[in-house]
């Protein structure tokens, strides 16, 4: 094993009041792209209005199609697990199901086993491998099987207009769930789901719609609003897990989705009034400034989704295909390269025999703890375990006595821990 510390110069190409976007060779001739997703290896996943889902494994610029019996058929949200499974939601006459492939895409199993007729709005999987799906009107459901089973745990969220419809669910690491329950407001969760309480200090109750929210490296909440009654929308922040909020701007438009890249820089899909500000934003301060970065697209009005890759690359899916930054979002001023956030990085190569290369980031000291495990999580190696100062790392890890299968590596650096996936392929 070798452990290498890097500081590499990198040039800056990240920047505003230039063409931001390209369109890609599309996957469904320029069709509508209604959500993306993005695994660890960096294969990209587009869910459509009516054609199904296509999967590039080349930054979008070709497509294949793995629709597996639902070519026609509307998908309504695409969400890739730690693990690395795929859950697909599915839109067909009038009714909902979604269903779930565990070799990237290629075949899918319906999971619709105790959800049936509920129309479900977002899922995530915990650090356990719990998922939870939220619905629009059911509330919140939890499967502890992979998704064979389903239980509702909605003790503490109000009934009031039927639970609400559970827009958007976000996990941070110490495994606290926060749901965004359209009209209800914002809860949190600290028991896995049992028992949810509100938290929306600071949030103006009424006209409080919130209906999207993400995490970041640093756990710090966003949360997306829509502008439904008193028109206040705009994002809230919280930097205390959900204990207050404060007003993060856009006021007056409808945040749809976060997504973050490796530097901490946000990128939100902005919906409606006032005139002239729906598309892509921008920010590279915690959300203290925005900045439109729509030049490129044709019709910003028409983002449906958004997606980043570990390479800093950005995509916007819209009605009239899919759409990528010319440019990494991830560059650098400095000459140095040091880092501000928590990452870990896709090992390279990945299938590897019989080495790889897994590096990581860690912007400020911290105990940091490297592991492997196998498939039925037995930990096959510590590769670092000891305080580590602020810098950019690499780790050689050498498989030679081990046999072909998959394999996950997890970080745990101060309160950030991530996992993924590699496969050593003899």
């Amino acid at each position: 094993m070798k452990l290498i510390i890097t500081f590499l110069l990198v040039l800056t190409t990240f920047s505003f009041g230039q063409d931001f976007w390209e369109q890609t060779n599309g996957p469904n001739n320029n069709g509508s792209i209604s959500c993306l997703a993005i695994n660890s290896n960096g294969d990209i996943f587009a869910g459509t209005w009516g054609e199904g889902i296509f999967r590039s494994i080349d930054n979008g610029d070709n497509w294949t199609t793995i629709n597996s019996g639902f070519t026609s058929l509307d998908i309504s949200f695409l969400t890739i697990t730690p693990n690395g499974d795929i859950y697909a939601g599915i839109h067909k006459n009038g009714d909902d199901s979604f269903f779930r492939s565990t070799d990237s895409g290629d075949s899918w199993t319906e999971k619709n086993n105790g959800l049936t007729n509920l129309n479900i709005r977002c899922l995530v999987m915990n650090s356990n491998e719990d998922i939870f799906v939220g619905t629009d009107g059911g509330g919140i459901f939890r499967s502890t099987d992979n998704g064979d089973s389903w239980t509702d745990i909605n003790n503490g969220l109000k009934e009031e207009f039927g639970y609400g419809s559970v827009e958007s669910l976000a996990i941070n690491s110490s495994g606290h769930i926060f749901a965004a329950c359209y009209s209800e407001g914002i809860f949190r969760s600290k028991d896995n789901g049992e028992n949810w309480i509100p938290i929306n200090e600071g949030i103006p109750l009424e006209g409080s719609y919130p209906i999207s929210s993400a995490i970041n490296s640093s756990g710090d909440i966003f949360a997306g609003f829509d502008t439904f009654f008193i028109g206040h929308g705009g994002v809230y922040c919280s930097t205390d897990n959900g204990n207050t909020w404060a007003n993060s701007g856009l006021e007056g438009t409808a945040i749809t989705s976060f997504v973050f890249n490796s530097n901490g820089d946000i990128f939100a899909r902005v919906m409606e009034e006032p005139p002239n500000v729906e598309g892509v934003y921008c920010s590279r301060d915690n959300g203290d400034t925005w900045q439109k970065i729509n030049e490129g697209l044709p019709s910003p009005e028409h983002v449906n989704c958004l997606a980043t890759n570990s390479r800093g690359y950005l995509f916007a899916g819209t009605r009239y295909g899919l759409y990528r930054s010319i440019n990494t979002t991830v560059s650098v001023e400095s000459k140095d390269n040091i880092p501000t956030t928590y990452f870990l990085e896709q090992n390279y190569p990945n299938p590897f025999n019989p080495s790889t290369t897994i590096s990581y980031s860690i912007p400020k000291q911290s105990m940091v703890s490297l592991k492997v495990f196998d498939v039925l999580g037995r930990e096959i190696e510590i590769l670092i375990n000891k305080k580590q100062p602020q810098g950019n790392y690499e780790v050689e890890f050498e498989a030679t006595n081990l046999t072909s299968g998959i394999y996950f590596y997890r970080i745990q650096a101060g309160e950030f821990v991530d996992t993924k996936k590699m496969i050593l392929l003899r």
